[in-house]
């Protein structure tokens, strides 16, 4: 999954990169009711 990679990619130096992919996919899911999904990579993240 798309929220797992990102997790994974996710530090202190690509964060800056990655933040507008996270609000896309985090918009994305909650559009398409896969809210326990954004809330993971949300939770990941943090």
């Amino acid at each position: 999954q798309l929220e797992g990679e990102i997790a994974e990619e996710w530090n202190v130096e690509n964060m800056d990169m990655l933040l507008p992919l996270v609000c896309d996919v985090i918009a994305f899911d909650m559009k398409h009711s896969a809210e326990i999904q954004a809330c993971d990579l949300l939770m990941e993240i943090d």
